[in-house]
């Protein structure tokens, strides 16, 4: 059973080597894959083999890649019926729609409120959130969600003077406001 996660962010050459995932940068490293769980591939120039797909469906292994964006955007899972990643699948397909909705606005509640810890490390205690809603229904998880980012997107703008981006449906009335100062 795998324990470890690998996640692989510079450019780099995977190969299979006996049992092990071999791992090829300025050096190389070798991690049997029977203690892998799941191995994140997360930059663009990273090549891998044929065998080491082969391997990680063998191992029961889920491969993940990322865009550009560093989120996930593609997955690869063994499709062996007894393995446990088939398993969990299985079962999120099954689960009823309002145990799904609920599930979900317990995801979204932990994001607004990871959003409100990093704004207060960040020093941006201050940031009103009056109009977030709390999410108590799961039918209004996305809309809390969106007013949520909104809030972000506000305390986010552009400082005179410093370079920024600024996201939201009054994006250009921050930046004017900030080049005219």
């Amino acid at each position: 059973m795998g324990w470890r996660s690998v996640m692989i962010s510079r450019p780099s050459r995977l190969r299979r080597e006996h049992f092990s995932l071999a791992i090829e940068q300025e050096q190389t490293a070798f991690i049997p894959f029977e203690d892998i769980a799941v191995i994140v591939l997360n930059h663009r120039e990273i090549n891998l083999s044929h065998p080491v797909l082969s391997a990680c469906a063998e191992y029961g292994i889920s491969l993940f890649s990322t865009g550009d964006n560093h989120q996930p955007s593609g997955v690869f899972l063994p499709f062996l019926p007894h393995s446990r990643t088939h398993r969990v699948l299985r079962l999120q397909l099954d689960i009823a729609r309002p145990l799904a909705k609920q599930a979900w606005a317990s995801i979204v509640r932990r994001k607004i409120e990871n959003q409100a810890a990093c704004l207060r490390l960040a020093g941006r205690d201050g940031i009103g959130r009056h109009h977030v809603r709390p999410v108590d229904k799961p039918g209004n998880a996305p809309e809390a969600l969106r007013l949520a980012l909104r809030e972000v997107t506000v305390a986010a703008t552009v400082e005179a003077g410093k370079l920024g981006v600024v996201v939201g449906s009054k994006a250009d009335a921050c930046f004017q406001n900030d080049v005219a100062r």
